[in-house]
This record gives C-alpha cells, sequence and structure tokens, in this order.
C-alpha cells in the first residue's frame, strides 16, 4: 500500500533556502496558503475569508498573508513562515465574545421607550461643554463619582476631562464668533453691555463682558435677554484706561459701539466708563452711551428689582437708534 507524502509545512520555504535551493515567491506562498484555507479541516480558517498578500513585511522584509475576518472585516497579518494559528483562533474569539455581548444587549428604544436614541460619541465634548456652560458648572463637574452614576455607558466612556472641556468650550466659541457679529450688527436696536472683572480659583484676572437687549417679539411685557460677548484674560494691572481699552476692542470687534444704551460695571470698576467715554466718537447720543448702575443678571449681588428696571428703562427709551456718524 502506497502511503501519501505529508503535505508540505509552512516552514519548506525555510528549509529550502537553507538548503540552498530557490525560494517561494509571494504569489506561490499566497496560492498555497489559498489552498490550505479552503482545505483545511482545522476551524482557524472558518472565520476568515480567502488570504491576501499584506502590505506589510514580517521581520525577514517578506510581505505577510493577510485574513480578512468574516465578523469585522479586521486583516490579520500572518507570516508567511509560520505555521501556528494562535493569531487567528485569538481574534476569532474575541470577535465572536463582542458579537455574543451585542445581541444579549437591548437598547430601551428597540424595547419602545422614546427619548433614547442612540449616543454619537463625536458629540460627547460638545454636550459636556454645552452643559458645563449653561449650568455654569465648574469642568470638574464632570469627574464627580455621584454624577457618573446617572450617564449613560457611552458618555461615561468617552466623558472628557477639564482640559478637554476648556478646549472644546473655546472651540465652539470660534465656530459661532462670525454669527453673532452679522446677527448684532443686522439688529437695529439698543444694547446695554455688562461688564465685570475677576480672579479665578487658579490665579488668572478674567474680564467678562456680556450684552442684553429688549425682546420685542414678547410685545408689551418685554423681556430682557443676555448673550456673552467675550472673556479676556487681563495681562495688565488693572486700570480704568486698560480695561476702557479691551470693552472697546469686544464692541468694536462685534460691531455694537455706536448701538450701546449703557454699560453697566460694579462700583469699583466705575473708572471704565470714564475711558469708554473718552474712546467714543461724538454724536448726538454721546451724553446718553453710559448710563449709572450695574447691569441685571450679571453678578448675583447686583439682580435688583431697582437694576432690573433702570437696564430696562435705558433700552425702552433707545429702541430705534439714528446713524452712527463717521
Amino acid at each position: 500500500m502506497k502511503h501519501r507524502p505529508p503535505e508540505e509545512s509552512n516552514d519548506d520555504a525555510t528549509q529550502s533556502a537553507r538548503a540552498g535551493l530557490t525560494p517561494r515567491t509571494d504569489q506561490e506562498e499566497l496560492s498555497r496558503a489559498q489552498k490550505v484555507a479552503k482545505t483545511a479541516v482545522s476551524c482557524s480558517y472558518a472565520s476568515y475569508n480567502t488570504p491576501e498578500l499584506s502590505n506589510q513585511l514580517d521581520k525577514n522584509g517578506r510581505r505577510m498573508i493577510a485574513y480578512p475576518c468574516k465578523m469585522c472585516g479586521t486583516r490579520i497579518n500572518h507570516p508567511m513562515t509560520d505555521s501556528s494559528c494562535s493569531n487567528l483562533l485569538k481574534h476569532a474569539a474575541g470577535c465572536l465574545k463582542k458579537k455574543t455581548e451585542k445581541d444579549q444587549t437591548r437598547s430601551l428604544a428597540s424595547l419602545g421607550v422614546s427619548g433614547t436614541g442612540e449616543v454619537d460619541v463625536r458629540e460627547v465634548n460638545q454636550q459636556c461643554a454645552i452643559w458645563c456652560v449653561e449650568a455654569a458648572q465648574p469642568f470638574s463637574a464632570l469627574e464627580d463619582e455621584s454624577l457618573k452614576r446617572l450617564l449613560h455607558p457611552t458618555v461615561l466612556k468617552h466623558l472628557p476631562n477639564r482640559r478637554m472641556v476648556s478646549k472644546s468650550i473655546h472651540i465652539l466659541y470660534t465656530a459661532v464668533q462670525e454669527s453673532l457679529k452679522l446677527e448684532l450688527q443686522n439688529q437695529n436696536r439698543a444694547f446695554y453691555l455688562g461688564v465685570d472683572a475677576w480672579q479665578s480659583p487658579n490665579g488668572f484676572d478674567i474680564l467678562g463682558i456680556v450684552i442684553y437687549w429688549l425682546d420685542e417679539s414678547k410685545g408689551r411685557d418685554q423681556k430682557l435677554q443676555s448673550m456673552p460677548l467675550d472673556f479676556i484674560k487681563l495681562s495688565q494691572s488693572h486700570t480704568g484706561n486698560y480695561l476702557a481699552e479691551m470693552v472697546q476692542l469686544v464692541v468694536e470687534k462685534f460691531g455694537v459701539q455706536n448701538k450701546l444704551a449703557g454699560v453697566g460695571t460694579k462700583p469699583r470698576l466705575a473708572e471704565i466708563k470714564r475711558g469708554c467715554h473718552a474712546r467714543q466718537h461724538a454724536g448726538p447720543r454721546e451724553g446718553h452711551l453710559l448710563s449709572r448702575g450695574p447691569v441685571p443678571g450679571w453678578c448675583t449681588g447686583y439682580q435688583s428689582a431697582q437694576s432690573l428696571k433702570s437696564a430696562q428703562r435705558d433700552l425702552a427709551m433707545c429702541q430705534v437708534l439714528p446713524p452712527a456718524h463717521p
């Protein structure tokens, strides 16, 4: 009885090279790998499509064989001279485990619970930044363990740190700045400016500028609307001229320097008003450009009914402004 010769192993190419014979070419090795994957009884190749030549090189400088996974599409690179299938088996087992866990996990939306759409991981940073801004929360609030227990698992996995939140806020502000400029410049109404300066816990001196206006869509029951214009890190001593210069740069950047009905500041920053007066162009409304009293809604200590009425009265008197003088 004739015995069939044993199938040539993957090490034959190396053995042939050592014996002085010509090694197989890449195409020959690929054809051999495809034949083995097609006829092999082992389950190692069952989870993969037809092998292909990879652009990755092994330690000997030869191209490897790529096995495309049927479940995830990942190409597993395998050296031509390696007869072991351990990396193929390991990847296939990991893919099968992930698929099983996904099949067993059902979202609330699939069970008919509304308002539970899928979470887009690309929006997590943006939504966290918006939450910190709108809720006036410190960036470190996202690191609170009690808050993390309330978050969606996807959000929790991609939760940004405080530096990423700060960077996201800067990006969002830059993205919407041009649209804010156009919106303010196209409005023919009077604005009220809120200015305040303070020192942050980490020692930075900050000048904040908020713009206020009356919402005309409410009819007689007009409400005071507000929007932050800019926050500036101060680099010099807080003289009236320097602070006024910073305020002037911001209002000119947004094109509202000739639409201000008043500027509200803390009493210790009242000298900003005098500095701003000196930098305004002459015009029929110069005398009423800066009103007395703080701006409501800027600092909690100044949210009084009297200051609210003062701001609303100033704005109501200036709803339609005359053309700005050159």
